[in-house]
C-alpha cells in the first residue's frame, strides 16, 4: 500500500487490517450452496470468524496508534495485542466451559439453554470489552465453542435447535460486524 500509492506505512498497516477481514457471512452462503462436509464447513466458518476478530484487534491497535498522543512502543503495542487476544481467549473458553458444566447440571429446557448461552455471550462480551479491554469478539466466539463442546448432554431435538439458533445468530452478527465496519470506516 505504501508503496504503490506513496502513502505512510502506518497508513498501509491500517487499511491492511481492514481488507484482511474474511467476509463470513459469503463463505457461509458459499458452503450453502454445494455439499461441503459438516467438519470442513466448521473449520471453514470458525477460521473466517477468528480471522474477522484478529483483523477488528488489529484495527483498533493500528488506529490507537494513529490517533494516540503516547509515542509508539512495539513492545506495549505487541502486549497489547498479545493481551486482546489471549485474555479474551481465556476469558471465552472459561465462560463457555463453566456454562457448559452449569447446563449439564441444570437440566433446563431448550428456551433456558437458549437464553442462559446468550447472557454468557453478551455478559462476557461486556465484560471484557468494557473491563478488561479484551476483544469481546474471541470471547463470544470462544464462549461459544466451548460451551457447545462441553455441554454433551442436550437430547438431539434441543441440540439440532441450540445450533441452528447459534448459526442464524452467528449469521445476524457477522452481518451487523460487517455493516457497521464499513459503516464506521466510510465515516
Amino acid at each position: 500500500m505504501s508503496i504503490v500509492f506513496h502513502t505512510p506505512f502506518i497508513d498501509g498497516l491500517l487499511f491492511g487490517s481492514i481488507a484482511a477481514a474474511t467476509d463470513a457471512v459469503a463463505v457461509a452462503a458459499v458452503f450453502m450452496r454445494f455439499p461441503i462436509p459438516d467438519r470442513l464447513n466448521l473449520i471453514i466458518e470458525g477460521e473466517s470468524i477468528l480471522n474477522d476478530a484478529t483483523g477488528l484487534v488489529s484495527f483498533g491497535v493500528i488506529k490507537g496508534i494513529i490517533f494516540s498522543s503516547v509515542a509508539f512502543s512495539l513492545i506495549d503495542t505487541s502486549l497489547s495485542f498479545l493481551w486482546t487476544i489471549l485474555g479474551a481467549l481465556a476469558l471465552g473458553s472459561a465462560i463457555g466451559y463453566v456454562g457448559g458444566k452449569i447446563l449439564n447440571k441444570w437440566q433446563g429446557d431448550e428456551y433456558v439453554n437458549f437464553t442462559f448461552s446468550v447472557a454468557l455471550a453478551i455478559g462476557g462480551y461486556v465484560i471484557g470489552d468494557h473491563f478488561l479491554h479484551v476483544s469481546g469478539v474471541v470471547i463470544t466466539l470462544f464462549t461459544a465453542l466451548l460451551l457447545i463442546k462441553t455441554h454433551k448432554d442436550i437430547f438431539t431435538e434441543a441440540r439440532v435447535a441450540f445450533h441452528k439458533y447459534w448459526d442464524y445468530t452467528g449469521l445476524m452478527t457477522n452481518s451487523i460486524i460487517f455493516f457497521s465496519d464499513r459503516n464506521s470506516i466510510s465515516h
